[in-house]
């Protein structure tokens, strides 16, 4: 039993100085190498952080602000050449309008003097501008104002069959190939309309009858004349939105006389000096011009051009011949004649222009 604790014993002391040894010898060497790792971390550190901070910040500020002072000075240099020649360009515009001023505005002058010449020439292309809707003229589902009577036409059986065909129904006056001039045609091509039912009453017969001898007609194939009133199919619309202009009496006179193309470019021209198209503008004048000292003997007329036609229709007529009377044809319409029923009288409400 001794003998087994005393080997005990033994053992334990032979390990304790075996484990004890290598110990301290690892921990010296670690400790040296620890130590010189951080001497080295130590020198090199030092070496790098002042070189930086001495290259970085003095050297990258003070440029900077050198350059910021010289962009300014180069600016301020720039605006001032700059407005100097702007002054020198200013001052020579003096002298030019002596001699070019003068020289422009005098062909301006002499192209607006033939345009005083017309009494009237301000009013008229924004409201003639505005057409008829295709509803108004054709259907009349939206019409806005009612029809309106505006005068007499005379004409032959057949043509007022087919103007009354298409008011009837509510749409416009047709244009037709014939029939729809004038005896003459001196105020252009068109549908011409009188205040005076004796001279509708007297173009018709005269018609049918001149219509009868070309085609020799005679019996029951033997046209008859009509007698038929013409109404705007809107009030507003004619009164307002429908160029009309007066031939003075003087010029239809030249028209006559110098003949037709003479006439109508007087006409046009005319209608051009109050801002109108001439190929839309209605044309009105005297029937019979007269003499000096004399009553006129007739009532007044005008002309609807075909591009106007959409503002106009025919719903009803009479049948007349040479025997037909006066009063038989004003019963007939319940209308006035000329002349208690005179175009001239209706200038400012038809906006017609003189």
């Amino acid at each position: 039993m001794r003998s087994f604790i005393g080997l005990l014993i033994f053992v334990l002391c032979f390990l304790e100085v075996v484990f004890a040894v290598p110990a301290p010898v690892g921990s010296s060497h670690s400790i040296q190498k620890k130590g010189a790792a951080s001497l080295s971390a130590k020198k090199i550190v030092p070496n790098k952080a002042p070189a930086i901070k001495h290259a970085v910040a003095p050297k990258k500020k003070a440029p900077t602000k050198s350059r910021i002072p010289k962009t300014k000075t180069a600016l301020k240099r720039t605006a001032s050449k700059k407005s100097a020649p702007l002054k020198t360009k200013t001052s020579p515009k003096k002298t030019p309008p002596k001699g070019t001023p003068e020289k422009k505005t005098a062909p301006v002058t002499k192209k607006i003097e033939p345009k005083t010449t017309c009494a009237l020439k301000n009013k008229g292309p924004a409201a003639v501008s505005k057409k008829v809707k295709r509803e108004e003229v054709d259907f009349g589902i939206t019409r806005r104002s009612p029809a309106e009577f505006i005068g007499f036409h005379g004409t032959t059986g057949p043509t007022a069959a087919q103007y009354m065909s298409a008011g009837r129904s509510g749409k416009h006056l047709p244009i037709l190939a014939k029939g729809f001039n004038g005896n003459d045609a001196e105020l252009g091509l068109g549908l011409y309309v009188t205040d005076d039912v004796d001279f509708a009453h007297s173009f018709a017969v005269g018609a049918a009858n001149l219509r009868n001898h070309k085609e020799n007609l005679s019996g029951k194939n033997e046209l008859i004349g009509k007698v038929c009133e013409v109404e705007a199919i809107s009030e507003a619309e004619w009164d307002d939105r429908t160029p009309k202009i007066w031939v003075p009496d003087e010029m239809l006179t030249r028209s006559r006389t110098g003949g037709e193309s003479i006439g109508l470019s007087e006409m046009n021209s005319m209608a051009q000096c109050q801002g109108f198209d001439p190929n839309e503008t209605v044309k009105f004048s005297a029937m019979d011009i007269g003499s000096a000292g004399k009553p006129r003997s007739s009532g007044n007329q005008f002309v609807v051009p075909t591009t106007q036609f959409n503002k106009i229709f025919i719903r009803k007529c009479m049948s007349v011949t040479g025997q037909t009377k006066t009063a038989e044809i004003i019963k007939f319409f319940g209308r006035e004649t000329w002349p208690q029923y005179d175009f001239g009288n209706l200038k400012e409400k038809w906006h017609i222009k003189t």
